[in-house]
This record gives C-alpha cells, structure tokens and sequence, in this order.
C-alpha cells in the first residue's frame, strides 16, 4: 500500500512542477512581446504583466506547504527569499521606469526585463527541486 502511496506522490509531484513549468512558457513567451519599441506605456504594461504572472507564480509555490504533509520533498525555502527579494526589487525598478524621462526609460526597461528573465530562471531551478 505504501508503494501505491509513493507512486501517486511521484505522480503528482510531475503533474504539479509540470503545471508550474507550464505557467512558465506563457510567461516567458509573454516575454518575447515585451519590447519597448512599442512605446513607453505599452512596455511598462507588459513589464508590470510579467511581474505580476511570476509573482502569481511564486504565490502557488509558497502555498506548497500542504504538499510537504504529504510526503513531497523540497528544499526552496531559501531559493523562495531570495526571488521575492528579486520580484520586490523589480517592482521598485516598474515604478522607477514610469516616472523616468526621456531616454532613460528604455535603459531602465532593460534592467527590469534583465531582472526579470533571471527571476524566470530562478523559478525554474526552484521547480526542478520539487520531488
């Protein structure tokens, strides 16, 4: 019984990293969009669209403790800090980019979507340690 019990703990510890890896590509396909020669309030939308979607992201993970009573084994507790840290910084880098003047958005903008791709590859090593 034990073995049908680990079995299905496996199973959904694939379906679930699997869905949070799903979320993911949306994300980053969003990403691809996310230019700012589409203008400064259009970029500014979609920088603060992704910042949202990771944020929402991280939010399913942090509510992964009714997973542990389960049985499932992960250690990102530390990994988690350090990419809420991230995510809070870029919010500061959103709001800085609006209210940024002539070309200093665009430099900004790049920064912030920098910080963000990191952010997307830090959620995905994150992911990969839910077993």
């Amino acid at each position: 019984m034990e073995k049908i019990e680990k079995t299905d703990r496996i199973t959904q510890g694939m379906a679930y990293r699997q869905h949070l890896l799903d979320k993911l590509s949306v994300t980053a396909g969003e990403a691809e969009t996310c230019r700012p020669d589409h203008g400064k309030e259009n970029y500014t939308q979609s920088l603060e669209k992704r910042h949202s979607d990771l944020g929402s992201i991280l939010k399913d993970i942090a509510e992964t403790g009714n997973l542990r009573e389960r049985g499932f084994e992960f250690e990102i507790d530390e990994d988690m800090k350090v990419l809420r840290d991230r995510l809070h910084a870029v919010k500061k880098g959103v709001e800085q980019l609006k209210t940024s003047g002539g070309d200093a958005w665009q430099e900004l903008g790049k920064g912030v979507s920098g910080a963000l791709d990191e952010i997307t590859a830090g959620i995905k090593a994150a992911v990969k340690k839910i077993k």
